[in-house]
C-alpha cells in the first residue's frame, strides 16, 4: 500500500521487485477465524475489502518497480543486498560519483 501510495511522487523512484499485494487494494487486513456453532466447521474470511486506487487494473498484481533489481544465483549465495546496492549505484550515477 505504501509503495502504491508514494510511487507517483515527483521525488520518488520504486526499485526492487514486484510488491507481494495488490496494487488495487486488498483484503488482508482482519481476517477472523470463525467457527460455525452447530457444525463447529472452522473457516476464515476477511471482513472487508480496502481499495487503494480504484483506477488501477483489477489483476491481483503488485506494484511494479519502476527500476527492476532481482537477485542473481550469487547474490543469494553470497548474502548480497541487491537492492540497496542498486539503489546506491544510481545514487553515485546521479551524484557523478564513481563505485567506491
Amino acid at each position: 500500500m505504501f509503495a502504491g501510495t508514494v510511487r507517483e511522487q515527483e521525488n520518488v523512484t520504486i526499485i526492487g521487485e514486484e510488491t507481494g499485494g495488490g496494487a488495487y487494494g486488498n483484503s488482508a487486513w482482519l481476517i477472523p477465524d470463525v467457527t460455525l456453532p452447530n457444525t463447529k466447521v472452522r473457516f476464515r474470511l476477511p471482513l472487508f475489502r480496502l481499495v487503494i486506487n480504484k483506477d488501477l487494473p483489477h489483476d491481483g498484481r503488485g506494484v511494479q518497480p519502476e527500476i527492476y533489481a532481482g537477485p542473481s544465483r550469487d547474490d543469494i549465495r553470497l548474502g548480497k543486498d541487491y537492492k540497496l546496492e542498486k539503489a546506491l549505484d544510481l545514487i553515485r550515477k546521479f551524484k557523478g560519483l564513481s563505485h567506491p
